[in-house]
């Protein structure tokens, strides 16, 4: 079976090409969907947000997103206490999710090697981009302080050019980006390599 991993950082624009690998025939695992639908639903991992955190990082739905933010990415320390509280019931959820399939999966995964995904993955693709800071800011509406301090919590592009078999430069127009993925979608399919 083929499992891809893709990641890069936020704002790189791996979220769409994870969905244009989808439109090629893979099953999208959306690890952000998960997150935010059904990790930050559980009541056991909301009581330990709330016992690490703040209450007001909790809300009666599930998480305040923004006050878990600014909580957790202005301070590595509590990013990495909020990925070991997170980490268990993600992964859990990525591996029933891969097991249960038999067509090729894409993994959209930002945390793909702090979850050690990258092991159970036949290749992996690195999303990378000059102007997050701004399609961050857009897309999330924060000050580029706010976007910048989100950023400096995570792998470096050149993090993902070292570790990743095949890399995409996001910094065209979607339909470089459609044809970038097209290539390697075709490549990993064909199982010719890297």
């Amino acid at each position: 079976m083929i499992v891809v991993g893709i990641t890069g950082q936020s704002g790189s624009g791996k979220t769409t090409a994870a969905k244009m690998f989808a439109e090629k025939g893979f099953y999208h695992i959306d690890c952000d969907f998960i997150v935010h639908n059904k990790v930050y639903k559980n009541k056991q991992l909301l009581k330990k947000i709330a016992d690490n955190f703040s209450d007001d990082c909790v809300t009666s739905d599930g998480i305040n997103r923004r006050n878990l933010s600014r909580a957790v990415f202005s301070d590595k320390k509590q990013y990495r206490k909020l990925m070991e509280i997170i980490m268990p019931f993600v992964k859990e959820e990525i591996m029933l999710q891969i097991k249960s399939r038999t067509e090729p999966v894409i993994v959209d995964a930002p945390l793909l090697f702090e979850y050690g995904l990258e092991k159970v993955c036949s290749c992996t693709v690195g999303v990378v981009s000059d102007n997050i800071v701004e399609r961050i800011c857009l897309r999330d509406s924060i000050s580029p302080q706010e976007a910048k301090r989100r950023i400096s919590s995570q792998k470096t592009q050149e993090f993902y050019r070292q570790h990743c078999d095949y890399i995409i430069e996001n910094n065209s127009d979607v339909q470089a980006l459609e044809t970038c993925v097209s290539k390697i979608a075709e490549t990993i399919l064909k199982g010719t390599g890297s």
